[in-house]
């Protein structure tokens, strides 16, 4: 994620308000609703997308046929399955995964403090590992001001057959 000035100076902050808002979400019921905003959302912009040309264009076709297969290429990136069994499983599963013992927060920016340099390209970095903010973040209470969205009453579209939108 990108900071302002002020979201660098406060960044456990900031993942302290992440990690609480990814305890809110598993404790939460599967938002069905939330689920099928972004599905609409998705539609909307394959619907509006513009075309592109030239390095980039041939850059997402190539990777995308690796990922989705010559006859998806186009569309599979904009689809949205329906809502199954598996869907809320992988969602859980993803949820379990974000944890503080698997973060890695890097903090790059011009006014960050270096102490040490990489031998063959000299670039500054530092390290450091700050147990006790992992112990915070690790023991995250929920914070009252999370929630998830209400549904969204401006998110309603005209839906055309898939085929039609090509």
């Amino acid at each position: 994620m990108s900071l302002t000035p002020t979201g660098r100076t406060n960044y456990k902050e900031i993942i302290n308000v992440v990690f609480s808002y990814i305890k809110m979400l598993s404790e939460t019921p599967f938002p069905d609703y939330y689920y099928n905003e972004l599905k609409d959302i998705s539609l909307i912009e394959y619907q509006n997308r513009e075309e592109s040309e030239g390095t980039n264009y041939t850059t997402r076709i190539s990777a995308g046929i690796a990922d989705y297969g010559i006859d998806g290429v186009l569309t599979a990136p904009y689809l949205f399955p329906d809502k199954s069994p598996e869907t809320i499983e992988g969602y859980k599963k993803i949820l379990a995964a974000l944890t503080p013992a698997n973060l890695l927060a890097t903090l790059t920016s011009q006014d960050v403090e270096a102490n040490k340099e990489e031998p063959y390209y000299k670039a500054k970095y530092s390290y450091s590992e700050d147990i006790a903010f992992y112990q915070t973040i690790k023991n995250q209470p929920n914070l009252k001001e999370l929630h998830i969205p209400e549904p969204n009453l401006f998110i309603q579209i005209k839906k055309l057959p898939l085929e039609k939108q090509v």
